[in-house]
């Protein structure tokens, strides 16, 4: 019935917008999707998902005392598309609608940017990844956060 934790207690408090937050006193996550495959997580991915994984992390990191949260946004693809040489627009057309959005709003993001490379030297950043799995630069292998 629930594909993991995250959906449990969601459904347990009542709560309709939710995403998971992995956290370590120096880097926090914070997914899009959850608990579904790959291919599933990309097509559900779109500007209003986005948007509201932001939102939602700024608004968790502001009553965490963090008062003006720092959010990076990774891409889909490879290189976060390259300007439309990877993908097919999906930067484009699912992420930076929701990044403009919530640029609007006074929210500090910027993205999308290539996964593997935001957890190189970056203090104090909570990044938004599209899906569970993502690259960590330092250790030169995939590593699933949870």
């Amino acid at each position: 019935m629930y594909p993991g934790h995250t959906e449990i207690l969601a459904d347990l408090t009542g709560t309709e917008d939710y995403a998971m937050m992995l956290a370590a006193p120096n880097l926090k996550v914070v997914h899009v999707t959850t608990h579904i495959g790959l291919m599933d997580a990309i097509l559900k991915i779109n500007p209003e998902r986005v948007y509201t994984t932001i939102k939602l992390a700024h608004d968790t990191l502001v009553r965490s005392g963090i008062s003006a949260p720092k959010i990076a946004v990774c891409g889909i693809n490879p290189h976060a598309g390259e300007n439309g040489l990877f993908g097919n627009g999906e930067e484009e057309e699912k992420i930076i609608p929701a990044v403009e959005l919530a640029q609007e709003e006074g929210i500090q993001v910027f993205g999308p940017l290539p996964a593997d490379t935001l957890f190189l030297g970056q203090q104090e950043v909570t990044l938004i990844s599209l899906w569970r799995c993502i690259m960590i630069k330092g250790t030169d292998r995939l590593r699933c956060l949870a």
